[in-house]
Formats: C-alpha cells, sequence, structure tokens
C-alpha cells in the first residue's frame, strides 16, 4: 500500500471513490450523493484543481495496487485569527480495504504532514457520533479528543444524525 497527497491531474479517480463514499455512506459527509453527481464531470474536475490553487489544501490517497482505495483531506484555515487550525474531512477507505490499517496508515501521514506546516497547531474533525462506530475509534487511536456534540448536525430525509466534534493538539 501506498499513500501519498493526491495531484491535480487525479481529479477522475479521486471522484470516482468520493462519489462511492457519498453513496455508501450518506449520514457520514456533509456533501451529498446527488448534489455532487449532478455536477457535469467538467465542473468537478475544475473543483478538484481548484482545490489545488489553494496552497493550504490537501488530499491524501491511499493505493492498492495502482488503484485509489482510501481518501482523506486536509484544509488549513487562511484566516488571520484561525490559522492554527485546519479540518480534516472527507475520510473514506473502500469497504473491501477496511480493517486493514489502511485508514490508520492515510490518517497518519495526514498527521505528519500536518506538523510539517508551520503555525498550524491542531486538527479538527467531526465525526457522526454512533458510539461504536469503526470511524469514531480510529480517530481516537490517531489521538483525537472529544470536546463536544452537536445534536442533529445532519439531516438525512427525515432522520437526525448528532456529530461528535472532535481534535488533535499538534504541540
Amino acid at each position: 500500500m501506498l499513500i501519498r497527497p493526491l495531484t491535480e491531474n487525479e481529479g477522475e479517480i479521486f471522484w470516482e471513490l468520493r462519489l462511492q463514499s457519498l453513496k455508501e455512506s450518506p449520514q457520514a459527509f456533509l456533501s451529498d450523493y446527488a448534489t455532487e453527481y449532478a455536477k457535469s464531470e467538467t465542473a468537478r474536475l475544475e473543483q478538484f484543481r481548484n482545490g489545488f490553487a489553494e496552497q493550504a489544501k490537501f488530499i491524501f490517497g491511499g493505493f492498492a495496487e495502482d488503484k485509489l482505495i482510501a481518501i482523506a483531506g486536509l484544509a488549513h484555515n487562511q484566516n488571520l485569527k484561525m490559522r492554527h487550525k485546519a479540518v480534516v474531512w472527507g475520510v473514506y477507505v473502500a469497504p473491501e480495504y477496511r480493517g486493514q490499517g489502511v485508514g490508520a496508515s492515510l490518517l497518519a501521514e495526514l498527521i505528519r504532514t500536518a506538523r510539517t506546516i508551520p503555525g498550524l497547531l491542531q486538527l479538527e474533525l467531526g465525526v457522526v457520533s454512533v458510539e461504536q462506530s469503526p470511524a469514531r475509534k480510529l480517530y481516537l487511536s490517531q489521538g483525537f479528543e472529544v470536546y463536544g456534540r452537536e445534536p442533529r448536525a445532519i439531516k438525512l430525509v427525515d432522520r437526525y444524525f448528532d456529530e461528535e466534534l472532535m481534535v488533535l493538539n499538534l504541540d
């Protein structure tokens, strides 16, 4: 397995896996499959490339035999008063590769890279708060701590999901 940042030319493989994640786990992401799928391929690829124009955004990929199997994003806040923070977003591992350490390796590389960014002191993320969820366990295993809970953070049709807010201090 290889973990590395995606390049601006890998939009197609990113979107293939991103759409899979939105379809399979709609409660886990703020974006939704129908909205993202409705965009033209050109619009999706432009959105992906524009993320790289912002010097503070990274998307990491996990590869097995040259196939993208996992993704995780890191968006470093550029607001003067919030440059000490970054958000981890879009973490997803294809189902057939779960339970093999892919997510842990992906997050470890993301955290390692975050530690090299001058002035970055903490990573934040939100996770749907199903107490025993594998994602929650993964984040806790990487050192993230729960600092709050947002009730009804996500609405999916007529069902609400609470979200736990987590932080990892890098200093």
